[in-house]
């Protein structure tokens, strides 16, 4: 019997229309992320702007309450998203899909209305964050219902172009936004934003879970502890379960906020030169995105993942040097051949979870979205730990040079499961 994620299909005829669907699907979501991504980068600078000011230009307070912030926004995700699979495993995905738009331009409006609150920043940052998270988790619910396990990998790289393609357009709107309205002024363009991609979803989008296929809702499965049942799906599992969540610390949203203190605090760049570099940053994200189905080629499952660690880690080493741009943009580079690499790992795990359970497919990403979500609780505290503490010594760079270490842990314990574990052929 195939897996509920191998699409195996034996009349020709039926699978030329589920890859059609899928590639519908997928043409579907693509301009969305694009929407949402391009949102949250106009944010990059505006928010820790807004803060600051609110702490009169103390940068270490100002660093402390952002992470602060942050890690409560990853709590939230913690509490909501296993709601929001669960819900879209018994409603369907289109409804849920239409959650954090909403949210979301309800919560930057007020921002915008009361930029000089604290608690007003700190209510937005913790609940976009869930709901946002809860946007992909249902997008890849999406995505599984109709692609087999290695398009679901690739896919994952379609998708990141228009994620790149964010990244790239995102900051250069902020830094025109900031020049002629000010930093509360990107909270308005991003709340219009959301406003447009609610209406696409409303009018646009095509429900892909069929009434069959839906699951009951109870309250046992809405547990943000649900990730604990993909746990008795096998010790490999449990293992790429640990290799994701390590994975998670090196991600751009943790770190968005030091990421823009280091650069302007320690490396005193100007917003101008920020955009820049978020632009090389989304380039390198969008050309990446275009090379994993050519690394799946050459160098399979396993090769691909045990790429992606050890590039990252250099990544990282190379990031928290001292050089003032040489460090940063080799850095970003180097995400050309290590970012968005770990959908191999993401996309095994979902695929023996759902043979070795009876998860559902939104049931089962957004659990372990929500295990990986922990480093979203714990990163940004130890980060801004670490930023300060490095440079109090004299090492900026520490935070990065740790996110270094946890990619090296990741193919420790990888290398040793065997292809026969993972169920692929290399």
């Amino acid at each position: 019997m195939p897996s509920a994620n191998s699409k195996e299909v034996d009349d020709p005829e039926k699978e030329a229309i589920r890859k059609a669907e899928a590639d519908r699907t997928v043409k579907m979501l693509g301009p969305l992320v694009f929407a949402i991504v391009t949102g949250g980068q106009l944010l990059n600078q505006s928010r820790p702007q807004l803060v600051t000011a609110i702490t009169k230009g103390n940068t270490v307070k100002a660093a402390a309450m952002l992470a602060s912030f942050a890690g409560m926004g990853g709590a939230a995700e913690f509490v909501l998203n296993p709601i929001i699979g669960r819900m879209s495993d018994r409603f369907g995905r289109r409804p849920m899909l239409l959650v954090s738009p909403i949210t979301c331009a309800f919560l930057r409006s007020l921002v915008y209305s009361f930029p000089g609150s604290a608690k007003m920043i700190m209510m937005e940052r913790m609940l976009s964050s869930a709901v946002v998270t809860g946007f992909f988790s249902t997008m890849r619910a999406m995505l599984n219902d109709k692609l087999t396990m290695k398009e679901l990998t690739v896919s994952g790289g379609l998708i990141s172009v228009y994620a790149g393609c964010g990244v790239m357009l995102g900051p250069f709107i902020e830094a025109i936004v900031l020049k002629r309205f000010g930093a509360r002024g990107n909270f308005l363009a991003v709340a219009l934003i959301n406003v447009f991609v609610s209406a696409v979803i409303y009018f646009g989008a095509t429900e892909t879970l069929p009434l069959s296929e839906r699951k009951p809702l109870n309250i046992v499965d809405c547990s943000p502890l649900t990730f604990a049942k993909m746990l008795t799906a096998g010790p490999t599992n449990r293992k790429l379960m640990l290799i994701l969540l390590l994975q998670s610390f090196g991600e751009l949203r943790i770190n968005q906020d030091i990421n823009m203190l280091n650069l302007k605090d320690n490396l005193k760049w100007k917003p101008d030169e920020v955009a820049g570099f978020m632009f090389v940053m989304g380039l390198t994200v969008t050309a990446g995105g275009k090379t994993i189905k050519y690394s799946l080629d050459r160098f399979g499952m396993r090769g691909h993942t045990t790429l992606s660690n050890l590039v990252m880690a250099l990544a990282f080493f190379v990031q928290g040097g001292r050089s003032k741009y040489f460090s940063q943009l080799a850095s970003a580079a180097l995400w050309f051949i290590g970012g968005r690499k770990r959908d191999a790992i993401q996309t095994i795990c979902g695929d023996l979870t759902l043979k070795n359970t009876d998860m559902g497919k939104g049931q089962v990403n957004s659990a372990l979205i929500n295990f990986m979500s922990m480093a979203a609780i714990i990163g940004p505290p130890i980060s801004a730990k670490a930023f300060n503490y490095g440079g109090s010594i004299g090492v900026p760079g520490l935070p990065y040079f740790l996110i270094g270490v946890t990619y090296l842990m990741c193919e420790a314990i990888h290398y040793p499961i065997t292809n026969e574990a993972l169920g692929v052929d290399r």
